[in-house]
């Protein structure tokens, strides 16, 4: 049962573990000896404590469960080292469902994800987009402001692009000083 990046348990009816694969046994350091015939609850007591028991009675039913990193976090503890040098728990997507062997279920499929490096990544996504949001509201607000004492002023504010050789701003009190319609002053050739 090798596949990496996921961890899949097989337990049977009496929610044993029957198989276990390599990448969740290199996760906990454990040997598949110590854990193979033991229920799921003594090697993860996490579970009872958790209330995570009742998903897998409920696949002994016929459900299927998927539990979100976002909102159950974890199934099992998975220690993991945060690259801030914090040690926590992997987050964990989980997916548990029956197993059913001609029209009969006979045991539970634990499948789980490690989304720690995808929940990080989001985290850091919705952080930039915050701070992204904030400094154009900012912008706003300065342009605004800059505007508001440009137009107030008694005076011809304006803005020339040597590059392009253009006229970018004419404030509107032109009108009023000088009498020209600011379309009028922009024009290449008006001064």
């Amino acid at each position: 049962m090798a596949t990496s990046g996921m961890g899949i348990i097989l337990l049977d009816t009496d929610l044993n573990i029957i198989e276990i694969n390599e990448w969740i046994l290199s996760k906990i350091g454990k040997q598949r000896t110590d854990i193979i015939s033991c229920p799921i609850t003594k090697v993860f007591p996490e579970i009872i404590e958790l209330n995570h028991e009742r998903y897998l009675h409920s696949a002994l039913k016929g459900d299927v469960h998927i539990l979100s990193g976002v909102f159950h976090k974890i199934f099992i503890k998975i220690p993991i080292n945060y690259p801030s040098g914090e040690v926590d728990f992997m987050l964990q997507s989980t997916n548990i469902s029956p197993i059913f062997q001609e029209n009969r279920i006979i045991g539970v499929s634990i499948v789980i994800e490690d989304i720690t490096e995808r929940t990080l990544y989001e985290a850091r996504i919705s952080q930039q987009l915050r701070e992204l949001k904030e400094k154009s509201e900012k912008l706003k607000e300065s342009e605004r402001q800059y505007r508001e004492l440009v137009e107030s002023t008694k005076a011809i504010a304006y803005e020339y692009d040597v590059e392009t050789n253009r006229w970018v701003f004419v404030a509107p009190q032109i009108e009023k000083i000088l009498g020209y319609e600011r379309t009028e002053a922009m024009q290449p050739n008006f001064w």
